[in-house]
């Protein structure tokens, strides 16, 4: 996917969501550690958590590490920016103050894409050349960005980020893949997961509530049955051809409501 422009992802709107990925200097495999990747993983629910930021998929390899996010812009509010500036400033060598005129500044940095894939490589960068004694360079270039405006490309998106570890040959489908978003809700859960799937048009057929969550699952499962794990780029709408989402929530009703009783995955 080519790369936007720093001033084209600087999008005013609240929810704006993109397709983002980074990959490590000749893709060498700093995260083949699992304890690196459940590390990674964890950081990366964790700047969330400090930014404004939704994921919508995650997943993390060997040699890079691929999300589908929403950058939100709420009502600034100045305990809410101060209380993140403070867990931000504690991983920080030299921690700044703060100060009630920062509230614009720290506004705009929270809210950016920019900014915060930046400050994420930069502590990923640092760990993994503390614990791993890599030394020199570790990401290939700047990260990968996409906007996604339509319902069909965030699904395919999402679907995408959470085939790659079939890709990359580490499982035979995501749902056993502990460092990717569908994984993680398998074994541990929606929360561990860190992810919010989108209230839109091309998510209806997952249905409500909780369980939708593990439909997703599941609708992520069949798209490897169906050889849509080997795709070489996302956004490919006709990926759901064999798995159509209009029709998926239809067939597993005549199926006897398995939806209501999904297997293990």
């Amino acid at each position: 996917m080519p790369r936007e422009s720093r001033s084209s992802i600087k999008r005013s709107e609240n929810g704006a969501t993109y397709y983002v990925r980074s990959r490590t200097v000749s893709q060498s495999p700093c995260f083949a550690d699992d304890a690196v990747k459940e590390w990674v993983y964890r950081h990366i629910l964790w700047m969330g958590n400090i930014y404004y930021v939704t994921f919508r998929a995650v997943s993390v390899t060997d040699d890079r590490y691929q999300l589908v996010l929403s950058m939100n812009k709420p009502k600034p509010s100045e305990g809410a920016l101060e209380k993140r500036f403070r867990a931000i400033q504690r991983t920080n060598r030299l921690p700044l103050k703060w100060y009630p005129w920062r509230v614009k500044e720290w506004y705009e940095k929270l809210t950016d894409l920019s900014e915060f894939m930046k400050r994420l490589n930069q502590s990923i960068a640092r760990y993994v050349q503390e614990t791993q004694g890599h030394r020199g360079q570790v990401w290939r270039d700047r990260f990968k960005a996409g906007y996604l405006e339509e319902d069909a490309d965030i699904l395919s998106n999402m679907a995408f980020v959470e085939l790659s570890c079939v890709r990359a040959g580490l499982e035979m489908r995501p749902g056993s893949y502990r460092w990717c978003s569908v994984g993680r809700i398998m074994e541990e859960g929606r929360q561990a997961a860190g992810i919010g799937l989108p209230n839109r048009a091309a998510f209806a057929f997952l249905g409500k509530g909780e369980q939708r969550y593990k439909t997703y699952c599941l609708f992520a499962d069949r798209l490897v049955r169906h050889g849509h794990a080997v795709k070489a780029a996302p956004a490919l709408k006709d990926m759901f051809d064999a798995v159509n989402p209009r029709t998926f929530l239809r067939t597993q009703r005549r199926l006897g409501h398995a939806v209501l009783r999904l297997p293990v995955l």
